[in-house]
């Protein structure tokens, strides 16, 4: 097996923990390198030593070349980089594991193309609140007076979405999440639609200032009224691949403890069987009625 890993921050390069891991797979027959060097092919799994932030950064190497990524937690936040170093160890030795495809937003803007696995943002760069124009398909939304706003992969749910009001979503939930920050018109609410809706959003203030395109955690400034195009990557260019062994305990723990009234939706699946029988959903709140006519999301937001 041939193993890369990945190490954002400088000094834990020589953490023993690290170093031991790596020179413990090495002698159980793996190559193991550090991507730094370079991507070898056939790579079968790259190790990303941090937390989300770091994963983020790992995929993005990697998702075009098809290799999974395992985020090993030793930052502050692991929703994305939730195993711990013991875990990864007894995982690849004895081989089991397996990888699960996550969905990625694309994002075109000026010609230039990104790929996002959490979320896009539109936020303001000063004070004063941002009127956001959304388009979905062919609804036209309406206009969302806030600091800003969202669009979420079910993955990203638990993430900046998260603070943002929106649901927790299964990672294999197929939607898009829609989230305003901290809005200033209180009946818009967080909106869920297809993974494979067209979005179509822009920003401006009163004074015509720039704005802040957030992709995942990289930030550009962007003219007020800049047009930016999402939609779901399309699987050739725009997929990556994370590796599980077990099931998201970090988010298992985040619902079980009951610090949060947000819901939980999943597929109806065979596949997802697999989820602990005390996970539940739970409406928050009354919700509109969606029909199935495509401009039943404009009208249930302007009732």
């Amino acid at each position: 097996m041939r193993v890369a890993y990945f190490i954002k921050k400088t000094e834990l390069a020589s953490d023993e923990k690290i170093t031991g891991l790596v020179a413990r797979l090495a002698e159980a027959g793996m190559e193991i390198y550090d991507i730094a060097e370079g991507l070898r092919e056939n790579t079968d799994i790259l190790l990303s030593f941090g937390g989300d932030g770091t994963f983020l950064s790992a995929a993005r190497l990697v998702c075009s070349a098809g290799v999974p990524v395992l985020g090993v937690n030793l930052g502050r936040l692991g929703f994305l980089s939730d195993a711990e170093l013991p875990e990864v160890e007894e995982a690849l030795v004895s081989g089991k594991w397996k990888v699960e495809r996550r969905s990625m937003i694309q994002v075109e803007v000026a010609g230039r193309l990104f790929h996002a696995i959490n979320e896009v943002a539109l936020r303001r760069i000063a004070s004063g609140t941002l009127g956001v124009e959304v388009k979905v398909g062919e609804d036209q939304l309406p206009t969302y007076w806030a600091d800003g706003l969202l669009v979420s992969t079910s993955t990203g749910s638990t993430a900046y979405s998260l603070s943002a009001g929106g649901p927790i979503c299964a990672p294999e939930l197929k939607a898009l999440i829609i989230a305003p920050i901290a809005p200033h018109n209180l009946n818009l609410r967080p909106l869920v639609v297809p993974e494979d809706s067209l979005i179509l959003m822009s920003a401006s203030d009163r004074k015509n200032r720039k704005v802040v395109l957030s992709v995942d955690n990289m930030d550009f400034e962007i003219p007020a009224g800049q047009p930016v195009r999402l939609s779901c990557a399309p699987a050739a260019q725009g997929r990556y691949r994370q590796i599980q062994f077990h099931r998201r305990p970090a988010l298992q723990a985040f619902l079980g403890r009951g610090r949060t009234q947000h819901s939980l939706i999943w597929q109806n699946e065979s596949s997802h069987s697999t989820f602990p029988s005390s996970w539940t959903a739970t409406a928050v709140g009354p919700r509109p009625e969606v029909k199935s006519a495509p401009s039943a999301i404009s009208k249930a937001w302007k009732g």
